[in-house]
């Protein structure tokens, strides 16, 4: 297992800088789920970083969000949650590694949720 890097937050900037920093961090500098990771992807395949054996099939994390993983459409996440939401299954996956994610993801999308349908009709 890698070095694990620390996001410390620094108390001179405000908190949009601070998230910024955390997502940067996260994209750039963190391995977890492979360094060849394509971070705009729609879906990471992470069938080899996981290792999960005696299981067929690939394992993916889609970044759809909260309505569409309920009909399996292709709504992705809004932004600019979308990059705090792949920076925190990367941070959070190296922290305190699980092999069964689902629930991490379940509360982001529930998270991301009623952000997104204030924006859009904003």
């Amino acid at each position: 297992m890698g070095d694990i890097i620390l996001f410390t937050p620094k108390a001179e900037c405000d908190a949009s800088h601070n998230l910024a920093g955390f997502i940067n961090m996260c994209r750039y500098n963190l391995t977890i789920f492979g360094v060849d990771l394509d971070w705009d992807a729609s879906a990471w395949d992470v069938t080899k970083e996981m290792g999960r054996r005696g299981r067929g099939g690939r394992v993916r994390i889609t970044w759809n969000n909260y309505d569409a993983s309920n009909y399996n459409h292709g709504n992705p996440m809004a932004q600019p949650f979308l990059d705090f939401a792949k920076a925190y299954m990367r941070y959070h996956q190296g922290l305190r590694p699980t092999k069964h994610f689902d629930m991490r993801l379940v509360a982001l999308r529930a998270l991301e949720r009623p952000w997104s349908r204030k924006t859009v009709s904003q």
